[in-house]
C-alpha cells in the first residue's frame, strides 16, 4: 500500500482539529520507529537456542544487546550527572558493583529485622538449659517449646506478603518490631509454660514478617551489580544475632535460674526498638511506589539509591514499569509522558523510542482510576501462585527447593540443640557447653561474610555447590565420630568407657565446618535468589510462600530432633541430615541458574516470563 494515499487525507483531518503537520509527522515517525523496535524485542526473545546452557546466556545477552540498541549504547540520559565513581567496580558481566552509601545504610537498617529471628534462635538454645530445669520439661514439651516459633512464623509469613503488597514494606517492619516487642517481653515475664508457650506463638509471627520483608526491600532497593551482597546482608544479620543470643546465654549463666533465662529472652525487645526508631528514617521501595501509581515518588527514591544520577534513576524507573501487566497501563503512561515532554520533535531521539505514549486520547489522570479499578478485580496474585504457568512454575521450583534443602540438612538441629549435642559428646560443664556454642557462633558470622564478599563475583549457583559439599562432608564426619563416641546410643556407657579427647576435637571441628560451609552458600543464597527470580507482582507473596517452606521445615528439624536421636541414636540422625545434604548438591547441579548481575526484570526473563493482560505471564520460550 501507498502509505502516501493514507497520509494526506489523515493531515487534512488534523488541520480541521488544530494538529499541525510537523506534531503529526513527528508521531508518526515516532511511532513506526516504535513497532520496528517492538518487532526487533519479539524476534530477539524467540531467538532459538543451539543448547540449554546457551540459549539461557543468549537469552541474556539478546536482552543487554536490545537494551543497548534502544538505549543508542548510553543509558544515561543527556547532561545526567556521573555517578559517583568512589566505591564501585566492574564485576562480571559488565555491570558496575556500586555501593552506594544511601543504600547501604538502608539495607543496614532493614536488616535489624533479621538480628531479631537470630537473637531469638541463639537465646533459646542456651535458655531452654534453664528453663527445663525451671518448668520441669520434659523432650517433647521441650521440642515443641523451640519449634513452635518456626511453624507459627509460617503464618506470619503467608500474612506479610499479603500486608507488605497493601501497605508498602516500610509499616510492615514497623509492624514486625511490635509484635517482637511485645513479645520479648511476655517471654521475660512468663509465669508458666502455658504463657511462655503463647509468647513464642506471638514472637513466631514476628519471624515470619522479618524473613518476608527484609530481603524483598533490600532486593527492590539494590543496583544489580552489588544486589547479592546486600541481600545477603539479611543472613549476616540473622548470625550476629545468633552470636549476639550465645552470648548472652555465657554472659547471664552465673545469675539465678529463675531470672537468668528471663533476662536473656527478655534483651531481644532492645533491637526491636532500634526497628521502630529505623523505619522513620528509611525510603520505601521504589517498586512498591509503583505499584500504588506514586511513580514520581519512585523516581526520587531512585535519584537517591543511584547516587544522584538521574539518567540511570530513569533508565531503572523505565525497566520496573515496563515489566508489570497491562493493568499498570496508567503508571507506564506516566513515564512516557515524562519523557516525551522532553523530546525535541525535530531531532531524533533513539532513546526515547520505546518509552513513547500510546495513541489514546485520554490523559494520565483521567486513564487512572479506570485502570486502577481493573487492578482490584483482574490480578490474582494467589491464582498465579497456585495454578502456576510455566515460568512461574519453574520459579517455585527453584525457590522453594532451595529453601527446603536449606532447613531439611539439619541446620536449626544444631543451632538450636547445640549445647544439648556438645553435653552428650562429652562436655559437662554448663559454662564450657555455652562457650563452645559461642565459637560455634562466630564461626557462623565470620563465613558468612565470605558470601557477602563474593555472591557478586564467583555468582550464587558456585557458591551453592561449594556450601553443600562441604556440608555434607561435614555432616558425615559428625556422624561418624558421633558413631565411634556412643553419643546418644543404646549401650551400657561404663566408667571404663570414657570419650577420646581426639574424637570430640574431630567432632567439634566437624560441626564448625558445617556452620562456616552452610554460612557461605546455603545461608544467605536462597534469600537473595528467592528475592530475584519473581517478577515485581509476585515477588512479596512468592516469598512468603517460600519462607512458609523454610520456617515448615524448620520448625519439623526442630520439633523431631530429639525424638529422631532417641530413635535412631544421634549418629543415626546426623547420617540423615548428611544425605539430605548430598541430594542439594543434585539439585542445585541441574535446576539452579546463575543470576549474578542480572537485573531483576532480566532474571525474570530467564525464565520466560512477560508480563501480559492481566498481571499473568506468558512464556517466551523453553529454558
Amino acid at each position: 500500500m501507498d502509505v502516501s494515499s493514507v497520509i494526506y487525507p489523515l493531515l487534512g483531518s488534523c488541520s480541521e482539529v488544530g494538529i499541525s503537520k510537523t506534531s503529526f509527522f513527528c508521531s508518526s515517525d515516532l511511532l513506526l520507529r516504535r513497532k520496528g523496535r517492538m518487532e526487533e524485542r519479539s524476534r530477539l526473545a524467540r531467538e532459538p537456542s543451539e543448547s540449554s546452557e546457551h540459549g539461557r546466556k543468549g537469552l541474556f545477552d539478546s536482552a543487554r544487546n536490545l537494551e543497548g540498541r534502544l538505549s543508542g549504547g548510553n543509558s544515561s540520559a543527556p547532561g545526567a550527572p556521573a555517578a559517583p565513581a568512589a566505591e564501585a567496580e566492574t564485576v562480571p558481566g559488565g555491570r558496575k558493583k556500586n555501593y552506594n552509601k544511601y543504600v547501604v545504610f538502608c539495607t543496614l537498617l532493614a536488616s535489624l529485622n533479621s538480628i531479631l529471628l537470630g537473637y531469638d534462635i541463639g537465646v533459646m538454645s542456651g535458655a531452654l538449659l534453664y528453663i527445663k530445669d525451671d518448668f520441669k520439661l520434659n523432650s517433647v514439651q521441650q521440642e515443641i517449646l523451640v519449634g513452635i516459633l518456626n511453624l507459627v512464623s509460617l503464618v506470619g509469613g503467608l500474612m506479610a506478603g499479603k500486608l507488605a503488597d497493601a501497605v508498602g514494606r516500610r509499616k510492615t517492619m514497623a509492624t514486625a518490631s511490635v509484635i517482637f516487642f511485645v513479645g520479648a517481653l511476655l517471654m521475660a515475664l512468663s509465669p508458666s509454660y502455658a504463657v511462655l508457650m503463647g509468647a513464642r506463638v506471638l514472637s513466631g509471627v514476628g519471624v515470619g514478617f522479618a524473613m518476608i520483608i527484609a530481603p524483598v526491600y533490600t532486593a527492590e532497593l539494590s543496583p544489580p551489580g552489588s544486589r547479592g551482597s546486600l541481600v545477603s546482608f539479611a543472613e549476616v544479620f540473622i548470625n550476629t544475632g545468633i552470636l549476639v543470643g550465645y552470648v548472652a546465654n555465657f554472659a547471664l549463666s552465673p545469675l539465678p535460674q529463675w531470672l537468668g533465662w528471663r533476662l536473656m529472652l527478655g534483651l531481644g525487645a532492645v533491637p526491636a526498638v532500634f526497628l521502630a526508631c529505623a523505619v522513620l528514617v528509611m525510603p520505601e521501595s521504589p517498586r512498591w511506589l509503583v505499584m500504588q501509581g506514586r511513580v514520581s515518588q519512585a523516581k526520587t527514591v531512585l535519584i537517591r539509591t543511584c547516587g544522584g544520577n538521574k539518567g540511570e534513576a530513569e533508565s531503572r524507573l523505565t525497566a520496573i514499569v515496563e515489566s508489570l501487566g497491562d493493568e499498570y497501563e496508567a503508571e507506564k503512561q506516566e513515564v512516557r509522558d515524562e519523557h516525551t515532554s522532553k523530546m525535541d520533535p525535530e531531532a531524533d531521539h533513539p532513546a526515547e523510542l520505546r518509552k513513547l505514549p500510546s495513541v489514546a486520547s485520554s490523559t494520565t489522570e483521567q486513564r487512572k482510576p479506570m485502570v486502577k479499578a481493573k487492578r482490584k478485580t483482574g490480578s490474582n496474585v494467589w491464582k498465579q501462585l497456585l495454578l502456576p504457568s510455566a515460568p512461574v512454575r519453574r520459579m517455585l521450583l527453584v525457590s522453594l527447593g532451595i529453601h527446603f534443602f536449606q532447613q531439611a540438612s539439619g541446620v536449626d538441629a544444631l543451632v538450636y540443640y547445640s549445647p544439648t549435642v556438645f553435653a552428650q559428646a562429652g562436655m559437662k560443664s554448663r559454662t564450657s557447653v555455652l562457650g563452645m556454642t559461642i565459637a560455634v557462633g562466630l564461626t557462623k558470622t565470620l563465613f558468612i561474610l565470605v558470601a557477602t564478599v563474593y555472591l557478586d563475583t564467583v555468582g550464587r549457583r558456585t557458591l551453592l555447590l561449594a556450601s553443600a559439599t562441604g556440608m555434607t562432608i561435614a555432616l558425615t564426619t559428625v556422624a561418624v565420630t558421633f558413631r565411634f563416641l556412643h553419643v546418644g546410643a543404646k549401650v551400657d556407657m561404663s566408667s571404663s568407657q570414657h570419650a577420646s579427647v581426639a574424637l570430640v576435637v574431630i567432632a567439634m571441628l566437624a560441626i564448625c565446618g558445617f556452620m562456616a560451609s552452610f554460612s557461605i552458600g546455603l545461608g544467605p543464597t536462597v534469600y537473595v535468589l528467592t528475592s530475584e527470580i519473581f517478577p515485581l507482582t509476585l515477588r512479596a507473596r512468592a516469598m512468603s510462600l517460600s519462607i512458609g517452606m523454610n520456617r515448615g521445615i524448620s520448625g519439623t528439624v526442630a520439633l523431631t530432633y530429639l525424638s529422631l536421636a532417641e530413635a535412631l541414636t544421634t549418629s543415626g540422625a546426623f547420617f540423615v541430615y548428611a544425605s539430605i545434604a548430598f541430594a542439594s548438591i543434585v539439585f542445585v547441579f541441574f535446576v539452579v541458574p546463575e543470576t549474578k548481575g542480572k537485573s531483576l526484570e532480566e532474571v525474570c526473563k530467564y525464565f520466560g516470563w512477560q508480563p501480559d493482560e492481566g498481571g499473568g505471564g506468558q512464556e517466551l520460550r523453553e529454558v
